[in-house]
Order: C-alpha cells, then structure tokens, then sequence
C-alpha cells in the first residue's frame, strides 16, 4: 500500500481543460441538466469567474494565466471534476487495477493486488497528464 499526493493540484489544473470536462458532465448526460443556460453560456461564466484572476502579492498585482487561483470559490470543484476524469481514465484503460483507490481532493490511498514496483506505477500515472505530477507521500 502507498499514499500518493498531486503535487500543487489546484495551480497545476487546466482550467479551460477543467470547464470543458465540466461542460461534457453537465451536458452530456441522457437528461439536460436544471440549469437556465445552453452549454455555450454556461462556459463563458465558467470563463469570466476564473480564467485571467487578478491578485496581489507584495503590493503587485499579477494575473493567473492559468491553473485555479487559491481562494476561488469554483476551485475545489473544477479540481475534483478534473481529477475524477484522470480516475475514469485509470479505470477505462488501465489493465492493473487497484485493489483500493481512494482520493480526498489530491490525497490518494492505493492498495495494490498484487506485487508491483512502486516507483514503475509512479512513472506510469505521471504520464496520464503534463499539469499533474504524482508524488509518494509515504510507504506504509
């Protein structure tokens, strides 16, 4: 068993990657979703609440160009959406399956079935997408 974290998750995540994932939960679905706006208006919010948020550090003010600024209210959905599609990756394509995966936001606790390198599964699920970088947190 491992713990494994997603080193600076919320900096890290794709954030138009992150409203389209968001989008295709909402609008794919066999019934629309209860919302009041098509796809094309529902993105563009998705846009303007955090695509190009200013904020200060050391009296300068900067602007995320991207990943989802710390304090945003829609950060830790579009972090969870995000990461719960790389997980429905990990089931879809993967041929070894965990015995247990259990994430809590970038925290993931992961039982193996068998005996397997540690260090080969770390480099395998850092290729599943260039923003996110697995790390080990501990050996238990």
């Amino acid at each position: 068993m491992v713990s494994f974290d997603v080193d600076n998750l919320y900096t890290n995540v794709p954030v138009h990657e992150a409203i389209e994932i968001t989008l295709d939960m909402l609008f794919k679905r066999p019934t629309p979703p209860p919302i009041p706006f098509t796809r094309p208006q529902l993105k563009r919010l998705l846009e303007i609440a955090v695509c190009g948020i200013p904020f200060r550090f050391l009296d300068k003010i900067y602007i995320q160009i991207d990943g989802v600024a710390m304090g945003s209210p829609l950060g830790p959905i579009l972090a969870d959406l995000f990461m719960s599609n790389i997980e429905q990756k990990l089931n879809k394509f993967s041929t070894n399956k965990p015995l247990v995966w259990i994430r809590y936001v970038d925290d993931i606790f992961y039982i193996f079935k068998k005996q397997q390198n540690i260090n080969d599964f770390l480099m395998r699920i850092n290729k599943w997408h260039p923003n996110i970088e697995f790390i080990i947190e501990r050996k238990m």
